[in-house]
């Protein structure tokens, strides 16, 4: 039987659905998804692909994006020290920097190239980052990085560790359960090259509660983009272009007239692709 680290039920969990021949099993109870011990033994042999060249190609796209969530942050915290956990290539980062917060980056793996001078780099993990680490932020950056880690919950009780008074933890990770995930043939968030774990809006909040926050903040989202580059999947095994072109049309007609509609209210409702959440500590 798997356990769920998170409600340490057995009953509940079992077997959701095989991504490249790797297991992820799911809890009914808090849904929450992860791998089991071999599907983490499998990861190792699977190649990841996350090139700067790449990165930049979708540049427009996330800055518009982090944009607007970095006016959420602001709504809850104006000013102050942002750790940003994580940071990748650093354009989050590099936004909020801009935006006249004084800046920590912790990113062992990429070079946030897109951060400017001023800000402190330390190219480690964020464990080892923890271990002698005195300072106190207002706000912790978890973006896209809680469903690679190994020990999710224990991340968070370290965050928490270093989160100043009345300051905010703001993660996003991708939603599982999410209408492009029911929809997609193949879900590009699946990831099973580099994601540990898969959360809803109530697997995170109820993982967040357990390290002692409350959550004061949470939406669900997607680009439009994303969206449909996942549902092109649907289409791949038809060999006739002609026909292939012609179901394709007729199907994104009906869809996206009824997504564009009510993709408010489907977000709303928590169906968006990616959650993105602000928490305080408990008082």
């Amino acid at each position: 039987m798997k356990k769920c680290i998170l409600c340490s039920k057995e009953e509940d969990v079992s077997l959701l659905k095989k991504v490249k021949g790797i297991e992820i099993y799911a809890c009914s109870n808090c849904q929450l998804g992860f791998l089991d011990e071999k599907g983490l033994k499998k990861q190792r042999s699977l190649k990841i692909s996350y090139t700067p060249d790449e990165y930049e190609k979708q540049e427009c796209k996330l800055r518009r994006r982090f944009l607007e969530l970095s006016e959420v942050i602001r709504l809850y915290k104006k000013s102050g020290r942002v750790l940003d956990l994580g940071a990748g290539f650093g354009l989050f980062a590099s936004i909020l920097q801009e935006k006249g917060y004084d800046l920590t980056v912790v990113e062992p793996a990429n070079d946030p190239f897109y951060v400017k001078k001023g800000a402190k780099i330390y190219k480690k993990t964020f464990e080892n980052f923890f271990k002698t680490n005195r300072q106190k932020f207002d706000v912790i950056i978890m973006m896209d990085i809680i469903e690679h880690l190994i020990n999710p919950l224990q991340a968070l009780l370290q965050a928490k560790s270093s989160l100043s008074e009345g300051g905010i933890i703001v993660i996003q990770t991708p939603n599982f359960q999410s209408l492009m995930a029911k929809m997609c043939k193949d879900w590009s968030w699946w990831m099973v090259e580099d994601h540990k774990f898969f959360f809803t809006p109530q697997s995170l909040s109820a993982m967040a509660g357990g390290a002692g926050l409350r959550e004061v903040f949470s939406k669900t989202y997607e680009d439009f983009p994303d969206f449909k580059k996942n549902l092109d999947g649907n289409f791949s095994g038809i060999r006739n272009k002609f026909f292939k072109k012609a179901y394709k049309g007729i199907y994104f007609i009906l869809f996206f007239s009824f997504y564009l509609a009510f993709r408010k209210f489907l977000w709303k409702n928590n169906f968006g692709g990616l959650i993105f959440s602000i928490y305080k500590k408990n008082v």
